[in-house]
């Protein structure tokens, strides 16, 4: 089954079978058996989420590590220190007039393209260190994003090991209300049919949860891809 899910995923993806069909089953399942009908607490069609649940674990590790990344800013900020530094020695040498001649000249062209070398590094390291610092930021944002994620899913009642949300352990449709049954049999229906509707508000929890780790990878990646990746191709 193909179906949409709430804003908090912005993907369409396809049903394991195990969303809408298991609503209705439970909406109908109190409907059952000579032409009884009773209004328990279930969800009915309209109130239900139609989830494109697939049987796999949410991962929410990003690599890589903030502090070094903004160790690697620091060692570029000092390379253009020490750059700047020596932009205006080469500068005064090669604004310096040592004598007459061949060689003079020669010395002075020498220092001149040193001059521009030096100029060079320095322009490229002050946006390669401002670029990483910038990454370091994202890094650390996107990483406290999936720790809400985490404790999100923990208050909805997901196991999380780790940096893993588990996919919800299945529960079994009950089948239809046991009319016939004796009272035992009766209130065995009504837990089992209960621990089932938790098991679909986790499906739909976790559903919830995995669209937002979707995004909060993409808004990474597009960051990356913007201010890291094109940026690097348009300047080599």
């Amino acid at each position: 089954m193909i179906c949409k899910l709430a804003e908090d995923a912005g993907d369409v993806a396809n049903a394991s079978g195990v969303g809408g069909r298991k609503l209705n089953d439970a909406t109908n399942a109190l409907g059952g058996g000579h032409g009884r009908k009773c209004r328990a607490n279930v969800p009915r069609p309209s109130e239900g989420v139609e989830a494109m649940i697939t049987a796999a674990d949410i991962d929410v590790t990003i690599p890589g590590e903030v502090a070094s990344v903004d160790a690697a800013a620091q060692w570029l900020e000092g390379l253009r220190d020490n750059a700047e530094d020596a932009n205006g020695l080469l500068n005064a040498a090669a604004l310096t007039e040592i004598s007459s001649g061949e060689v003079s000249a020669a010395v002075t062209s020498y220092a001149l393209t040193l001059w521009q070398c030096s100029m060079d590094v320095y322009v490229r390291a002050t946006d390669a260190a401002d670029v990483n610092r910038a990454f370091a930021d994202q890094l650390g944002w996107r990483k406290d994003d999936m720790k809400e994620h985490l404790e999100t899913a923990r208050g909805d009642g997901l196991t999380v090991i780790g940096n893993i949300i588990k996919f919800p352990t299945e529960v079994p449709f009950p089948g239809n209300f046991p009319w016939l049954a004796a009272k035992a049999v009766q209130a065995a229906w009504f837990a089992a049919n209960q621990a089932y509707l938790e098991y679909l508000k986790k499906l739909r929890d976790f559903e919830k949860i995995k669209g937002r780790v979707e995004a909060t990878f993409k808004q990474l990646n597009d960051w990356i891809l913007n201010n890291l990746v094109r940026p690097k191709r348009e300047r080599f």
